[in-house]
């Protein structure tokens, strides 16, 4: 995952595969379906949305068979920013979807999830112009970082947070994914 995180996508996905193989050798649907999402992570990556989306329908089944619940969530928030980045697909409905997360999220503790949703929707908001919502969104997300900070050593936690742009003043430095523009405005 550090190839994918350095922009290395093919060692990424040659190391993805031979994790995927050893996945199926040892007949864990569960590994199948974590290796599942990281080969989107790399697709995404490497532009090819619609074999990352392909991939989702797949490990979609696989989770819903085994009741992968944190995975299922996670490939949601994946397919939701895949669909970011298709301009036929209206916004509105990805910023439904995501709103629909947020319980599940927040009741399982799952933060790290809870902080990308929001960070998604601060963008979102921003997008379509909905600046208080974007505000709000954007406070909330700060607290969360700075909460999933709480705990870590300085150096660490300063990291984090830079990481996560907790620095930024306001919403519009936020510019973690990329939303392409719509032709169809909804």
């Amino acid at each position: 995952f550090l190839a994918l995180h350095n922009n290395d996508y093919q060692t990424a996905l040659e190391k993805i595969e031979k994790a995927y193989d050893y996945s199926q050798k040892n007949q864990s649907d569960y590994a199948l379906a974590i290796n599942y999402i990281r080969l989107i992570d790399c697709f995404v990556a490497m532009g090819d949305h619609q074999k990352a989306y392909n991939i989702c329908t797949k490990v979609d089944k696989l989770c819903s068979k085994h009741n992968f619940r944190y995975w299922e969530t996670e490939l949601e928030i994946k397919k939701l920013k895949i669909q970011l980045l298709d301009e036929n697909v209206p916004i509105r409905p990805i910023l439904r979807n995501l709103l629909e997360v947020i319980p599940y999220v927040q009741e399982n503790h799952l933060y790290l999830l809870e902080i990308e949703v929001y960070e998604l929707m601060v963008q979102i908001y921003s997008n379509l112009k909905i600046h208080r919502k974007a505000e709000q969104c954007f406070t909330k997300y700060k607290e969360l970082v700075q909460k999933s900070a709480e705990g870590l050593n300085a150096k660490d936690a300063d990291l984090y947070l830079r990481t996560k742009k907790h620095y930024l003043k306001d919403y519009t430095g936020m510019r973690s994914i990329t939303i392409a523009p719509r032709k169809i405005l909804d």
